[in-house]
């Protein structure tokens, strides 16, 4: 489903990554795990089309990852990441928005999410919910995509301890094939999982 293929990637004259490669198949969850700076954010760019790694070939679902084929790559992903960005207008407004602009968005499942997620006001302007909240706000419009691959970076950061089993059981429960990048311990401890490092930016 997903593969990357002996990526090498610079930055600045400093080597982020050299000669990785990483396969993940379908329906398998990974998390991706290691120091903080050593390119692991890249890489999901890079598998989303963002950045171009200096050599090495990505596959997403049997598509090799070019400029014709980017925007195929990124209609079959849904990316979360810890620093999402709002607009100023109320969650109502924003989905509203989100649902005619993405067909494969499923309404009635935005609304399970959200209330597991314990979003239950649509009229708070999305701009300005605290960090954890914009987390479960995100996760619920990645989770009602209906995209077969779940790119998730640091989604449980600001969230409660009680939220983070919440969130990890619902993703892990997904039909989706997944990569992970989190530092919590609710991840690295379940073995429904399949753990690799990233030490020094290589395998």
């Amino acid at each position: 489903m997903i593969s990357l293929e002996n990526i090498s990637h610079s930055y600045c004259g400093k080597t982020i990554f050299s000669d990785y490669t990483l396969h993940i198949e379908k329906g398998e969850k990974v998390l991706l795990f290691s120091q903080s700076g050593t390119g692991k954010t890249t890489l999901m760019k890079m598998i989303l089309g963002f950045v171009t790694p200096d050599k090495g070939k990505i596959t997403v679902d049997a598509l090799p990852l070019s400029r014709s084929t980017v925007r195929a790559v990124r209609r079959k992903i849904s990316y979360i990441s810890q620093g999402i960005d709002f607009e100023k207008i109320t969650i109502r407004q924003l989905i509203e928005e989100i649902s005619l602009l993405s067909e494969d968005f499923n309404m009635n499942m935005f609304k399970e999410y959200s209330e597991l997620f314990n979003i239950h006001s649509w009229d708070k302007e999305a701009g300005l919910l605290s960090g954890g909240e914009k987390q479960r706000l995100g996760l619920s419009i990645g989770l009602a995509l209906c995209r077969p691959i779940l790119l998730l970076d640091e989604i449980t950061s600001g969230l409660d301890d009680e939220l983070k089993l919440k969130v990890k059981d619902i993703v892990l429960k997904q039909d989706k094939t997944s990569l992970i990048i989190s530092h919590d311990s609710v991840w690295r401890d379940d073995k429904r999982l399949r753990k690799e490092t990233f030490a020094n930016g290589s395998n």
